[in-house]
């Protein structure tokens, strides 16, 4: 076979794609990136700052105040700051600007609020696998709470792309979507 052949199949691949086919891997790809976002900028300096752990590049900080916790207008800061990333990749609107950072602001302060409860999870867990009897029904419970924490943090994440979503164009939903796949490969 000759490989332009196979560059060819390689790119009529993606076009051929439907266009809901495209959109919900979008979907799945923000999905991706906000969860990436909210473990890495809530939850990674959090666990970071409770072991006293430190990550290259000056420490536990990374951004993050020297460990601390972020608050919820920290958290906001950092969603507006990687949604302004986004809307600039498809040059959008200074009113969708305003209303995609709102809404990122919004899903990382709310974010941010899970993890007391996601904290307390992780404490009970530990204690009952340092127990001198290890109790699974006490850890199945600490499972299903934990659970149940991660599907409202989910649903909420995906609320908020969604309404980016929808303050952006298809056109520009097509463009970003395009734009992530390049990273992606």
């Amino acid at each position: 076979m000759d490989p332009n052949d196979v560059k060819d199949a390689g790119a009529g691949r993606h076009c051929t794609r439907s266009r809901t086919a495209r959109l919900l891997w979008f979907g799945g790809v923000l999905g991706v990136i906000g969860l990436s976002f909210v473990l890495g900028s809530v939850v990674g300096p959090r666990a970071l700052a409770q072991t006293g752990a430190t990550l290259g590049f000056g420490g536990a900080h990374c951004g993050f105040h020297h460990g601390a916790a972020l608050d919820p207008n920290e958290a906001a800061d950092h969603a507006r700051f990687a949604a302004s990333w986004i809307v600039r990749t498809v040059n959008a609107t200074d009113d969708q600007k305003e209303k995609v950072g709102a809404i990122a602001a919004s899903a990382a302060s709310d974010l941010v609020g899970l993890a007391p409860e996601h904290r307390q999870n992780r404490e009970a867990i530990l204690k009952a696998l340092a127990a001198p009897t290890v109790d699974r029904e006490a850890l199945s419970k600490i499972e299903k709470a934990e659970s149940a924490l991660f599907d409202k943090a989910a649903t909420r994440l995906l609320d908020g792309l969604a309404d980016i979503s929808e303050t952006l164009t298809p056109e520009q939903r097509t463009e970003l979507a395009q734009t992530v796949e390049q990273f992606h490969h």
